[in-house]
């Protein structure tokens, strides 16, 4: 599915990308506005025309700002599905071409706003925490502008009022129904679009307020770390730590 401001002049385009550059048996192209997202993930997406009766139907989410890398992401993605059942969403990193800095990857509970991305700005080569921008993990979210969800985990999932913060939303519904999140480094997309700096207060409130009681992440971000960009990855004791999780929900 393909949505954005352009997404309707590109479909054409984007299914001739598609049969270029990957052999994955795609069935369906969609293309929506970027505010129609939400409101048709939540009405039609949900309908009996959706999956046609089938029940292993796997559902690309593709902002048309979005240039992919490479065309094996569909069978990255495949391979985390099969190997953990339980794995609901799968996506990978985003990146700013002019100066090749990543705007996205893992997304944690509790870490900058909401639900953001340690690595933003770190230079793409970079190993990250422990190597972790290099390989593939569990996370809390993805961003909904390149990511491949299971679509009965759409059929349940809460996905909250915002397009910006879908992927948080994502995030959340998979952590209260007990689903894996993958990031993975092999879906690779370019953009000069920051979601993440643009998203607004209200959108950030919205889903903070909604889920408060899962901030922040602490099974697959260390407790002892910051949840702050000036602190990521860096220790802080434990009243700094509170002082930061009270700034997020209070």
């Amino acid at each position: 599915m393909f949505f954005g401001a352009s997404a309707e002049g590109r479909a054409d385009e984007l299914r001739h990308e598609f049969a270029a550059t990957t052999d994955y048996p795609i069935e369906r192209v969609w293309w929506l506005p970027e505010k129609e997202l939400i409101r048709w993930l939540s009405e039609k997406a949900r309908g009996a025309d959706w999956r046609q009766g089938r029940m292993d139907t796997l559902v690309a989410l593709i902002h048309d700002e979005v240039r992919i890398e490479g065309g094996e992401w569909p069978w990255e993605a495949l391979t985390h599905f099969e190997l953990y059942p339980d794995t609901c969403v799968v996506g990978g990193l985003l990146v700013r071409p002019t100066d090749r800095l990543i705007l996205s990857a893992g997304q944690y509970l509790g870490f900058g706003r909401g639900c953001e991305t340690p690595d933003r700005g770190t230079a793409l080569g970079s190993f990250g925490h422990f190597g972790q921008l290099r390989k593939q993990h569990s996370v809390s979210a993805v961003t909904s502008r390149f990511c491949v969800v299971d679509e009965s985990f759409l059929r349940s999932a809460t996905l909250g009022r915002h397009s910006k913060t879908l992927g948080a939303w994502l995030g959340a519904s998979a952590k209260r129904a007990g689903r894996r999140v993958v990031y993975s480094p092999f879906l690779h997309g370019w953009t000069a679009e920051d979601w993440e700096e643009s998203v607004s207060d209200q959108a950030i409130r919205d889903f903070v307020t909604a889920n408060h009681d899962l901030v922040p992440e602490v099974g697959m971000l260390s407790p002892h770390l910051g949840l702050t960009a000036s602190r990521r990855y860096l220790p802080v004791g434990p009243e700094e730590r509170r002082r930061q999780i009270r700034r997020l929900i209070e």
